[in-house]
């Protein structure tokens, strides 16, 4: 009977042994830690010019859902801190990343989405590699620490303001006699069949009657109503459609006209074997370094060459450089449409594609990229890139490739 008695005891004793020993898996999975994955980005690119200013953006993100942070696969961290590291060799020198591994260094650091600008002048030719360290909070709910792979910056050494670049204004070719002379070797056939249905659609009668665009002959009788009778060394006022643009008989908003036609002459520079702007080229309004015979030379500073772009403006800083100071600087109404235009990619061809449409169809204003431009600021911004490499001088509003 005491045996008997014992039984119910003894398992009840087993049971919570059991119970005691029982897998901890339930218990473990609280103390783990979330596993994490860092991202790393490059703006506007993974490969730029020299004298580029170029965004290194890291982010981190939790690789599965676990614990009280991480709370979706892929969820963007907010909490912890993002490191920039360079990639270096045996001596110290930053290089790619095959020739160097990942540094403790960092060129900054911070919460994350955490960026950091990286000065690309001077450093045209090399490649070289960088990579995210993100760093947990710590903490019974901080996740893992991550590592991105290492991803290199191509620098090349293609000027933003290409050598012996040139442009000219409307005075030139309108008022100019050296400009007269040669507007009949910058028209083509289709730019004399473009320059030809821009004046064919001005709403008032500026004197001028659809004509061929085939010979040479048509070329010549264009470029006389564009300029006139070629004047004299020492000014002309024979009236020619360029002279101003607007003459005072033909009404009012023709100098839209007038600055788009000067761009397409600009364009064909090449056929005085000068080198042109191209219509690749983007509008620029970030302060830049000039490279001369492949060696880093001057900033230039867009806004500061253009005073149409600010309402204020100070340089006080004596580096030899026109700049705006930093923290100076007001951007006139017409400034910041060209920042919204810049900061959307915007080139030469999508200025000159916008302008002849708003030209043919009489828009009083119309969309770039998204960014609305009016006929008094698309004037504004065709005299802005004519005079972008005026008789060489680049003004730096007008760059190859995209700079930001």
């Amino acid at each position: 009977m005491q045996t008997l008695a014992r039984i119910p005891l003894l398992a009840a004793i087993a049971a919570l042994v059991i119970l005691s020993y029982s897998p901890p898996s339930a218990w473990a999975k609280k103390a783990e830690k979330a596993e994490t994955y860092a991202t790393i980005e490059f703006s506007p690119g993974a490969t730029v010019p020299a004298g580029t200013m170029v965004k290194i953006t890291g982010r981190a993100f939790c690789d599965e859902s676990l614990g009280a942070i991480c709370l979706a696969q892929h969820q963007e961290l907010t909490v912890g801190k993002i490191q920039i590291t360079p990639t270096l060799d045996v001596t110290d020198a930053h290089v790619d990343c095959v020739s160097g591994d990942p540094s403790e260094d960092n060129i900054g650091m911070g919460a994350p989405d955490f960026s950091v600008d990286f000065v690309t002048a001077g450093l045209g030719g090399q490649t070289l590699g960088f990579q995210v360290h993100y760093v947990t909070p710590g903490g019974k709910d901080g996740p893992k620490n991550s590592f991105s792979v290492c991803v290199d910056l191509a620098i090349t050494q293609s000027d933003p303001l290409p050598d012996d670049t040139l442009s000219y204004g409307q005075g030139f070719y309108g008022s100019s006699p050296t400009g007269e002379a040669v507007v009949a070797q910058l028209i083509d056939e289709q730019t004399c069949i473009v320059i030809n249905d821009i004046l064919v659609a001005i709403p008032v009668d500026i004197g001028f009657e659809s004509q061929a665009c085939e010979t040479s002959d048509d070329f010549e009788s264009l470029a006389l109503f564009l300029t006139g009778e070629v004047g004299s060394q020492g000014g002309n006022n024979d009236d020619g459609f360029l002279t101003a643009g607007n003459p005072s008989e033909n009404g009012p908003g023709l100098n839209l006209a007038a600055q788009k036609i000067t761009l397409l002459l600009n364009l064909n520079l090449d056929a005085l074997e000068e080198l042109p702007i191209e219509p690749g080229y983007f509008i620029n309004i970030n302060t830049i370094q000039d490279l001369v015979a492949g060696k880093p030379g001057p900033f230039v500073d867009p806004v500061f060459n253009n005073h149409d772009l600010y309402d204020f403006c100070e340089d006080t800083v004596d580096d030899g450089h026109d700049i705006c100071d930093p923290g100076s600087l007001v951007l006139s109404e017409l400034g910041e449409l060209v920042q919204a235009l810049d900061e959307v990619q915007t080139t030469v061809e999508d200025i000159c594609t916008a302008a002849l449409s708003m030209l043919e169809n009489d828009f009083p204003s119309i969309l770039v990229n998204g960014v609305e431009v009016s006929r008094g600021d698309m004037t504004d911004i065709l005299g802005l890139i004519n005079e972008s490499y005026d008789e060489g001088v680049p003004s730096g509003f007008i760059t190859m490739g995209d700079v930001d």
